[in-house]
């Protein structure tokens, strides 16, 4: 596959159509992909319509996915691409199914939202190409032009800021959120230590949790609780020394660790086990106490877990120093411990300190303070430095001074021992770095003080590159006032992608200007054959020339088996002379690595500055907030007390109305059956006065019959009126059943009412 970009011309209906193959630019070096994509855009003048990300119809491979991302992070449009997905059939249902499936949709979306698809098959079919054309046409986009890919990375940036802005508002509303219910009752913690199962134990303990999580994270994690009442925000800290983080990753986890405590931890929970400290829980207590300073040392909280086998009180020396070392407050821990037992320890700690915490802008000052005494300790090495100097002055000619420098296994000790002409250095053909620690070793050559150090790795497979950046830098202290060249050793043979760059990392070591200082040593000479180093190293261009070049065109070749050969080593040492003559009899002097030094530390120092700005910004933003919220709460909650109270006189008033009403009708009711009893009672007399007139009217003769007339009607009547009387008797009874139900439910409804008034007031007032 080439490495190059590749243009293609030709007409298509008329139309002049340009077609630039870009090689794999996972496959290149970064120069390489900075150099083709700027070619690929020159070719493309005056700009680029439409990138073709093309895709088989298949699952990705991890190399497929790193290519992608490798494409989106140097472009940085979704405008301007379009994903064709290829497939070596015909285009039938199953190939449209896939495309149309989730994961193809999402690889669609990481670019846009244009896509299409052709079958090889049928690549003679003019319609799949007048679809793919259309298609393009219908992006309507502007084309990409140089100016659009230099502005890429700022837009990628701004993009991620705008990322990380939205998911600092989320952080905030969510400690708003935590302020308006729980405020001043909140128990931040944070959990410390080397083993990650005591932490998690620790951490279960408190939260009542009994989940296990075996994976291994690198990241701060919180888990939040509500415990009797009282809100616990614990944080599990990664183990911050023998780890794969970075210097700079420790303070921002730090950093971080303490900011998602807001506003401040108020115990550090370092767990150990009851049994000698080994050498990781040593190295992490002396990072937790470099990286915080004794400041912390009143919110340490030691807790000692003991086994079911052995449990005693009894602590070793060095124990008991550690303990004492940081305040004396521990604990011991087993697994039936009682967590109130333990909560109980940790509120009594927090009110001794009078609730005080270590915020985020105490860490910030642990920082200044840290960075004032390097500062002091910059002065007294450059009163060091100029000494060194007036005595390099008076006898540095007769002295030459080299640092060995190169990627573990490329023959560095046995380059040295051949220079010094003696077994000074431990050599050995291995994968794993020999060389753990920087070592020193000199020799008297041709009456010449040669001295060589011989340095770990650059990508040294067991330490750290913390450890690799410390040697590197001790290395300087070790041949002062400096070193006259660093020789970068690269064997004879593949060159790979590490040796590409060994320079960007020694620039990174020991800045910009080490480069001057800096030549390239062959190892393994005999391996060229019959070809010279000319022919080795290539044509113009490649990487290995460019390596060279960068290098000042230095270099040298050391074939390290013919170690009775000082031919070699006195052309090298020619050489070294030459190019110190040519930087006017300078060397790397250890004023050159502090004024590194100082960059970095003046950069950390305005990223730090920026940070404790930012952070105080937020923090007034947040307050602002904050006492707007409780304003407008404190509005809110008057507005519905008001409202309440003039709901609560609307019902009273209404209750009394209907009572006053139903008063009222009973009065009505009670008037009314006077009235009918009246009527009842002159109706009565009316019918009695009525039989009388009726029983004269009769004569004699009839009287017997007129009386069992009389009387049947008299029976009639009666039993007529009582029948009458019974159903107005009923309904009189239901009406004042309904009455007293009414009434009931109203007297039940006014106590519903009271009691709810009486729940939302204590409510209120909580």
């Amino acid at each position: 596959m080439s490495k190059v970009c590749q243009k293609k011309e030709g007409k298509i209906n008329g139309r002049q159509i340009s077609v630039i193959e870009l090689p794999a630019l996972t496959r290149l070096s970064e120069e390489e992909v900075m150099r083709e994509t700027l070619h690929c855009l020159y070719l493309s003048d005056p700009g680029v319509h439409v990138f073709i990300l093309v895709t088989p119809v298949c699952l990705l491979t991890i190399e497929d996915r790193a290519e992608m991302e490798k494409i989106k992070g140097i472009f940085n449009s979704k405008e301007h691409f379009l994903v064709l997905f290829i497939t070596e059939l015909t285009v039938d249902k199953s190939v449209s199914d896939f495309v149309e499936s989730t994961e193809s949709q999402s690889v669609v979306s990481l670019y846009g939202s244009w896509y299409s698809v052709m079958g090889l098959k049928d690549q003679r079919n003019s319609k799949q190409i007048s679809d793919l054309f259309n298609c393009i046409e219908g992006m309507k986009t502007k084309p990409y032009s140089l100016q659009m890919y230099m502005r890429a990375p700022e837009k990628r940036v701004r993009h991620e800021l705008q990322e990380k802005l939205s998911v600092k508002n989320n952080d905030i509303k969510e400690l708003q959120k935590r302020i308006k219910t729980l405020d001043g009752v909140k128990l931040n913690l944070v959990v410390c230590g080397s083993n990650r199962e005591l932490k998690s134990f620790i951490s279960n303990l408190i939260l009542n949790q009994s989940e296990r999580r075996s994976e291994l994270s690198s990241e701060c994690v919180r888990r939040d609780m509500e415990l009797h009442g009282r809100l616990i925000s614990l944080v599990e800290l990664p183990a911050l020394f023998n780890t794969q983080l970075s210097e700079e990753d420790v303070m921002r986890q730090t950093h971080r660790c303490v900011s998602l405590c807001h506003p401040g931890v108020h115990v550090f929970i370092i767990i150990i086990p009851d049994a000698p400290l080994n050498n990781e829980d040593r190295a992490e207590i002396e990072e937790i106490q470099r990286i915080f300073s004794s400041r912390i040392n009143k919110h340490i909280m030691i807790l000692i877990k003991q086994n079911s086998e052995h449990q005693t009180e009894k602590l070793n020396e060095e124990t008991q120093s550690v303990i004492q070392s940081f305040g004396g407050r521990h604990q011991f821990i087993r697994s039936k411990t009682q967590v109130s037992v333990l909560m109980e320890k940790l509120e009594q700690m927090v009110e001794k300190n009078s609730g005080v915490c270590f915020s985020t802008e105490t860490l910030m000052e642990t920082q200044m303070e840290k960075l004032k005494e390097f500062e002091e300790m910059k002065k007294t090495i450059h009163s060091l430095e100029t000494w060194f100097q007036s005595q390099d002055s008076r006898d540095g000619k007769d002295e030459v001074r080299i640092v060995l420098l190169g990627k573990t296994g490329v023959g560095k000790s046995s380059t040295g021992n051949t220079i010094l002409g003696k077994k000074g250095f431990i050599s050995d053909i291995s994968q794993k770095s020999v060389t753990k620690v920087c070592q020193r070793e000199t020799a008297e050559i041709n009456s010449r003080h040669i001295t060589v150090i011989d340095t770990p790795g650059l990508f040294d497979t067991e330490l750290t590159k913390e450890e690799i950046q410390r040697e590197m830098s001790k290395c300087i202290s070790m041949i002062l006032p400096g070193p006259h060249v660093f020789l970068l050793l690269i064997p004879v043979g593949r060159f790979t992608q590490e040796e590409q760059n060994s320079v960007k990392i020694i620039q990174e070591m020991f800045g910009e200007n080490s480069l001057m200082f800096t030549m390239v040593l062959f190892t393994r000479g005999d391996d060229l054959n019959d070809k010279t180093i000319e022919q080795y190293l290539g044509e113009p261009g490649s990487s290995l020339k460019n390596l060279i070049e960068v290098c000042g065109n230095r270099f040298h070749v050391f074939n390290n088996k013919e170690t009775g050969d000082q031919t070699q080593v006195t052309d090298l040492l020619q050489k070294i002379d030459n190019m110190v003559k040519e930087n006017g009899g300078s060397y790397y002097s250890c004023k050159m690595f502090r004024e590194m030094e100082r960059q970095i530390q003046e950069q950390q120092k305005k990223i730090l500055m920026e940070k404790v700005e930012q952070l105080n910004r937020e923090k007034e933003e947040l307050m602002n907030k904050h006492e707007e919220e409780k304003k407008r709460m404190k509005l809110n909650m008057e507005e519905e007390r008001q409202n309440y109270d003039n709901e609560r006189k609307r019902r009273e008033e209404e209750y009394k109305r209907n009572i006053k009403d139903m008063e009222e009708q009973k009065r009505q009711i009670q008037e009314k059956l006077k009235k009918q009893k009246q009527q009842e009672r002159q109706r009565e007399e009316e019918e009695e006065k009525w039989r009388k007139k009726e029983q004269e009217m009769w004569n004699e003769y009839n009287q017997r019959l007129k009386q069992v007339m009389i009387e049947k009607e008299r029976k009639r009547r009666e039993e007529e009126d009582e029948r009458r009387r019974n159903i107005e008797k009923e309904k009189w009874d239901k009406y004042y059943q309904k009455l007293e139900q009414e009434i009931e439910r109203m007297n039940m409804k006014m106590e519903e009412e009271r009691e709810n008034h009486d729940k939302e007031r204590k409510r209120r007032t909580i």
